[in-house]
């Protein structure tokens, strides 16, 4: 065999050992053992759409992921509801798995009104928690706790998603808008199950 023979079948077996290094590793979650750490989740007490206390102390244990909505949007909440809908239904069985979707304008969003908006989703409201509460709590929460949102302005919310471990981690932000970001959060939420 030629040396530029050689060197060519060389070539060839780096570019394909490339090739199936992509292959192997391409849907692997976010190189996910190590995804990021961003802080604990605060303490909160709110009241779910059943007009009952619901607290953060439900939730240890669980893998969750929290949004901040408002019922009465007319923008990025109605494909935020949808893309949680689509992930509380592919995670359901999963008893390890929570859905929260926090009301910003609880003036407006009673538990009664929850309760109509979960319904409009298909939400399994045991698994897929609507909460409201004081809005000075919510906004503080959101802003302070999960560092989403506008502390300022009641109806300005964040539109990402925030993934939280069974320790009441934070361990991932994902634009509920965007659906590469959203597929990321369903590979990081099974990641997390393993």
């Amino acid at each position: 065999m030629s040396k530029s023979s050689l060197v060519a079948v060389f070539l060839l077996i780096i570019f394909g050992l490339f090739i199936a290094s992509l292959v192997l590793f391409r849907d692997s979650p976010t190189e996910s053992s190590e995804l990021a750490v961003y802080g604990p989740v605060p303490d909160f007490s709110l009241i779910d759409s059943n007009a009952n206390e619901f607290s953060s102390n439900q939730l240890k244990g669980k893998i969750w992921v929290v949004d901040f909505i408002f019922t009465r949007c007319a923008g990025p909440c109605l494909i935020m509801s949808q893309k949680m809908a689509e992930l509380h239904k592919n995670f359901q069985t999963d008893d390890r798995v929570r859905m929260i979707s926090i009301s910003v304008d609880p003036s407006r969003d009673s538990p009664k009104v929850l309760d109509v908006y979960a319904a409009r989703y298909g939400a399994n409201t045991n698994t897929w928690h609507f909460l409201t509460g004081p809005s000075e709590t919510i906004h503080k929460l959101a802003f302070k706790g999960f560092k989403v949102g506008s502390v300022e302005d009641s109806i300005t919310h964040s539109t990402y998603f925030v993934l939280v471990d069974e320790n009441l981690q934070i361990r991932g932000y994902y634009d509920g808008i965007e659906q590469e970001k959203m597929s990321q959060l369903s590979k990081d939420l099974s990641f997390l199950l393993r």
